[in-house]
């Protein structure tokens, strides 16, 4: 008997039903994954949120948003001897999620920052990779970005996807507002968010790619800003700080024109993330929300800090 094979349709139909069944699964697998991201965020997030609260049990006070020396008598005063000022809030918080050996390591002495600083992707304190500091969706080619500093030659720094609230502005660093919770030498303390620590931001994502900021800051893409070990110059505190001068999600618009510290400033420190719909934010009592892209910019503003707008009542009912 003569044994039957498959026929060219035969084969093409399978073909077909395979290549349909993979098209209608890879959305679902897609959604999977970003559902998986999205929950990965937020438990970082609220790691970071127990770790800062752990941190205030012990010294009373929540983790410095960037110690520096003020450079004129309107900033808040450094409130560390200069051998020991050489820190930012994740600096503080090392130990508090685990990375004591990095902390044991790190020379406070801003004046010897450069020991700090590592000349190597793959070694050295500044080129660390922290993984509860990177969110799964965040767009960053490679998590260790080399930076040209001026004087220092090229150093290599781990990213983070986080930034502490500041409050309404946090940079241009002459702008800030400094009424939200971590900021340029703050001390903040539980009893100083007198707007209720479940309706103020402490911690909320950052997003690593906007093709129209590299367009007009070339110099220095989104990708080159959000080292952790960022502790000097005052730019840095838009490494790691953020506020609510701008919607959620915000992105500098094709328009904008090369160059405008406008558009850059703003871009630099706003909170926005990789996922669908709006941004993961750790409250400052320790919670985790995903706020929507359409939570108002009064809001946002509101949440930021930690006292009330001026001027401004905080509408409870719009909270997300």
């Amino acid at each position: 008997m003569r044994r039957r094979g498959f026929t060219l349709i035969e084969l093409l139909v399978v073909i077909a039903i395979i290549a349909i069944l993979i098209g209608l699964l890879l959305p679902a697998i897609q959604k999977v994954r970003e559902a998986a991201a999205r929950s990965q965020c937020s438990n970082d997030l609220h790691q970071l949120a127990v770790a800062a609260h752990n941190f205030h049990s012990e010294k009373e006070r929540f983790p410095v948003g960037l110690s520096l020396f003020a450079t004129n008598s309107s900033e808040p005063k450094c409130p560390f001897p200069q051998n020991q000022s050489g820190r930012n809030w994740i600096v503080e918080l090392l130990p508090y999620f685990e990375q004591d050996g990095l902390q044991r390591q790190w020379n406070y002495d801003i004046n010897q920052n450069n020991n700090n600083l590592s000349n190597n992707p793959n070694s050295g304190l500044s080129a660390q990779v922290i993984k509860i500091l990177i969110c799964p969706s965040d767009a960053m080619d490679n998590p260790v970005q080399k930076i040209n500093t001026s004087g220092g030659g090229d150093r290599y720094y781990g990213e983070n996807s986080y930034l502490g609230n500041a409050g309404q502005r946090a940079y241009f660093y002459d702008d800030a507002t400094w009424d939200g919770i971590l900021f340029l030498n703050s001390q903040v303390r539980i009893s100083d968010v007198i707007d209720g620590t479940a309706f103020t931001l402490l911690f909320g994502e950052r997003f690593h790619r906007d093709i129209e900021f590299d367009r007009i800051y070339s110099t220095y893409p989104l990708a080159n800003w959000g080292g952790w070990a960022f502790v000097t110059p005052k730019n840095s505190v838009a490494d790691f700080l953020g506020g609510g001068a701008v919607p959620l999600n915000y992105r500098v618009p094709p328009t904008a024109p090369v160059g405008s510290f406008t558009y850059i400033d703003d871009r630099l420190t706003s909170f926005g993330s990789g996922h669908a719909g709006g941004v993961n934010v750790a409250m400052a009592d320790g919670s985790v929300r995903f706020l929507t892209d359409n939570t108002k910019l009064t809001i946002l503003s509101a949440m930021s800090t930690r006292a009330g707008v001026k001027g401004a009542t905080e509408p409870v009912v719009d909270l997300p």
